[in-house]
Parts: C-alpha cells; structure tokens; sequence
C-alpha cells in the first residue's frame, strides 16, 4: 500500500505527475529528484491514451524504467506518484525491485517536502498539457483557414515549403522543408545544389519544382505529393511553377509568400507579406493575426533557415579544402585557424608571424600558407 512519508532533504527520487484533457490527451512529467535537489522535469505526451488517467503513471513506469534498467541507468529506491494505482501497487513495486536488485517504494505523499514536489510536478503537467492544447487549437484554426480561403477540398496535412538562396551567381542552392499536421517533419526536408544554375530566381525555381515532382522513375526515392506548395517568392515564381506542374501533368495545390512594398514599389520588411494564388490577381485575405498567414510565415521561415544552413556548411567545407591543399595543414589546423580569423582571405593577409602567433602554427608551415594563400587572393 501507499505509504505516508515525511520529507527526506538528501534523497534520489523521481516523481510523477499526469494531466488529462476531455479529448483523451494526457500528459505525464516527471521530476527528478537528486540529492534533496530538483536537477530536472521532463514532460510526456499521451495523444488520445485510452486507459482510465491515474493508471497512466504505471503504464509508464513499466515502459520507461524498464528501459532504464536494461540500459544501466539506476531506478531511484523511492517514486513519488499521486494517488490511484490501486491494486497494482505490490506488483509494481515488486518488479522494479527486482530490476533495481534491491527494495523499491511507490509513495504518495500525504504531507511535508515530498507532497510539494507532486504538487510542483501537477502543476507543471498541467501547464505543459495547456500549451500543447494552445498549440493544437492554433494549428487547426490554420489548417482549417487555409482550406477554406485556398478553396482546398480540406486542411492541407502536409505542407511543403521551397525557398532559392544564393550569393550571386554561383553556389545557388534550395531548400524544400516539411510541415505534417502544422509541425515541422525534418525527415521531409530535402536540399538541392544548382550546379548550373539558371540565370533568375523564376527559372531557378522553377527547375528545383521539375525535380521535385520528376517522375518516380527518375528520382532516387519515392516522395507522395503534399497537399500545399509554398513559394517563396510572388506572382512570378507562382507562374513559372505552375508552368512545370502542367507540363508534367501534375496538379499540387500552391501558395507564394512575398514581402510586402512600400509606396515606392521597393521591398520593405516594415509592410505585411502578400500572398498570392494561382488565378486570382489580388493577394489571399488574411488578417494580420491570422493563424494561416503565422503557419505560412513559420514555413517560409524555415525554408530560408535551412537553406541558409545548407550555403553556410557548403562554404565551409570550400574554404577548408583550399585550406587542406597545403603541405602541413590538416582538418585540425584548418578548423583553427578558419576559427580564428574568420575566412581565408584573412589568413592570407594575416602574414607569417601572425599565422605563428594568433594561429598556433610551425613557422614552416605558416610559411608555406602564405606563400600558397597569397597570390591566389593578393594577385
């Protein structure tokens, strides 16, 4: 049976809490207890769990700390639980002796220190389990706007989202990102490197489109269509792509994201993003609050991110083959001194003795990483 316990200051302890909503979802967080000391809660999402709530905690202690045990993490002797394990108490309690090699407890608290730490580990469920309501309510207000201004013929479960980065003519790249149910699915994103790129963004995109949606013969996996394509980009970026779905007899839902002008036509990140479709000359009317216009920007957003991340590794790894060309420098010393000085023409003009000194290289080897630098970037 439960037992009621005084607080102990200098104990290892794990406490579990669950929350559950009217639709089935539930939450449990546990709080871990090392030393008399919180060092950490974790909470645990149950999406339409279907066992009655207070059992939750048992379920989830035969999944969890059965795992702990077979991996060699040690099961604290004491659990703090709320009360409503019943009459699986003794036989809980009997297991997980036997995984720990000694006595196990599961204690509900009726008094002192221990009783607040549950008291902190419901109140913590119960506000993880509000914030991910928030966030499910969001989503669906999003996803049930956009099939209802989009004209879809339901909310779009998957999204996917395509953004062109590029430092001037060369390294051209594009990211294609994937959001399932509202969130993003980072299994779905896909990079693409223009090798020969064509010469504006319209075309440029239009050519990641065509290899997007090419002809599973033709492609190295099977992909199925999302149920929206963002672009990020406007009415000419819309054409050129809807251009390549006809071509390939293909017809996927789109959407572009552009930035918004000022009264002078330029770009200007102070007014609204506009949003256009297919066939329809004015922008999409959403609200400035509205969650399908905050779900498309989240996607746009994160397109450009991971396109931007895919230019940045793609730089690196330039700069450091330059680097590696040289006699004496390997992946280390590369890695150092692009740390240190921020990017190879910096080294170049950063000369011997200070290759020696801020770089921590051989005088021999700064030598011949000037003399191997410094045509190439000097003359």
């Amino acid at each position: 049976a439960a037992q009621e316990i005084d607080a102990g200051r200098d104990e290892d302890l794990d406490v579990l809490a669950v929350a559950g909503s009217s639709e089935g979802d539930a939450v449990l967080y546990r709080l871990t207890v090392r030393g008399g000391n919180v060092v950490g809660g974790r909470p645990f999402r149950f999406q339409r769990y279907g066992g009655p709530i207070a059992e939750l905690p048992g379920a989830f202690l035969q999944s969890c700390y059965g795992i702990r045990a077979a991996t060699g993490d040690e099961i604290p002797p004491p659990l703090i639980v709320g009360p409503g394990f019943g009459e699986t108490t003794a036989a809980l309690q009997a297991w997980l002796s036997e995984l720990r090699g000694s006595r196990v407890s599961l204690l509900v608290p009726r008094r002192g220190r221990k009783l607040q730490l549950l008291r902190l580990a419901e109140k913590n469920a119960v506000e993880h389990l509000d914030r991910e309501n928030r966030a499910g309510e969001f989503t669906a207000r999003a996803l049930d706007e956009l099939a209802r201004v989009l004209k879809l013929s339901g909310p779009p479960e998957v999204i996917e989202g395509l953004d062109i980065s590029h430092l001037g003519v060369e390294g051209v790249v594009a990211s294609l990102v994937c959001f399932r149910g509202g969130r993003p699915e980072p299994d779905g994103y896909r990079r693409y490197l223009l090798e020969k790129a064509p010469p504006d963004d319209f075309a440029r995109m239009a050519a990641v489109v065509r290899r997007r949606f090419a002809p599973e013969k033709e492609r190295n996996e099977p992909r199925p269509r999302p149920d929206l394509l963002l672009l990020d980009g406007g009415r000419a970026q819309l054409g050129a792509v809807s251009r390549v779905l006809a071509e390939l007899g293909i017809s996927v839902p789109l959407v572009a994201i552009a930035k918004g002008r000022d009264e002078n036509g330029n770009k200007s990140s102070r007014q609204p993003d506009l949003f256009y479709q297919p066939g329809r000359m004015r922008p999409l009317p959403f609200g400035d609050y509205a969650p399908a216009r905050r779900l498309l920007q989240q996607v746009r957003d994160e397109a450009h991110r991971f396109a931007l991340d895919y230019q940045r590794r793609r730089r690196t790894r330039e700069r450091e083959t330059v680097l590696l060309e040289i006699d004496g420098i390997g992946p280390q010393r590369s890695r150092k001194l692009l740390q240190v000085f921020g990017s190879v023409e910096k080294i170049a003009a950063a000369g011997p003795d200070e290759l020696v000194k801020r770089g921590g290289l051989p005088r021999a080897v700064a030598e011949k990483v000037n003399n191997f630098l410094h045509p190439v970037v000097g003359g």
